[in-house]
């Protein structure tokens, strides 16, 4: 496959390889480019991305993928290799297909989709989550996750009409 056959929904570049990105879609795949290559220079099969959901973590070389789909919703791949290193599991509230998910620092990450319209909040390394925005009417469409300032970690989510905030700590939300 030299690059994608079907839409795609997500970009992002490498933090830091500056010709280095990635891009993924409904065809099932993450696909690799160089900016000095006219296509895609390699690609690993599996995500089937619908919104915002990939993300690269630069420390560690990990890409996390989002995918609408019942399986498999969140994935973390080596950027090396390809290789799947892990599938982070579903909620015991339940299952979400996921349209947006990020990194939140070292230790979390943020997804929200849809099926039980929620955003959670992981622990990275045990894979649980810690909190979670839950009874809202549709799907959790995007997030945004604040990196630097005196708003570090905080979390803005789209759901239908509504914008919510939340806070790092998990302890409040408000809707806008």
């Amino acid at each position: 496959m030299d690059g994608h056959h079907f839409r795609v929904f997500a970009v992002t570049f490498h933090p830091e390889m500056e010709r280095e990105f990635i891009s993924g879609g409904w065809d099932n795949t993450i696909q690799f480019w160089d900016t000095r290559q006219q296509h895609s220079v390699r690609m690993l099969s599996g995500p089937h991305v619908c919104g915002d959901t990939l993300q690269i973590d630069a420390a560690v070389n990990h890409i996390l993928s989002g995918s609408w789909r019942k399986d498999n919703a969140l994935e973390i791949w080596d950027y090396v290799s390809g290789q799947k290193v892990t599938e982070v599991p579903h909620d015991y509230q339940g299952e979400s297909k996921i349209y947006t998910c990020h990194w939140l620092g070292q230790d979390h990450i943020v997804a929200g989709g849809s099926q039980s319209n929620m955003l959670r909040v992981i622990n990275r390394w045990t894979m649980t989550t810690e909190s979670r925005l839950l009874g809202l009417s549709s799907a959790v469409f995007g997030s945004s996750v604040c990196l630097a300032g005196k708003w570090t970690g905080l979390i803005a989510a789209t759901s239908g009409t509504s914008v919510y905030l939340l806070e790092r700590d998990g302890q409040h939300h408000s809707k806008k």
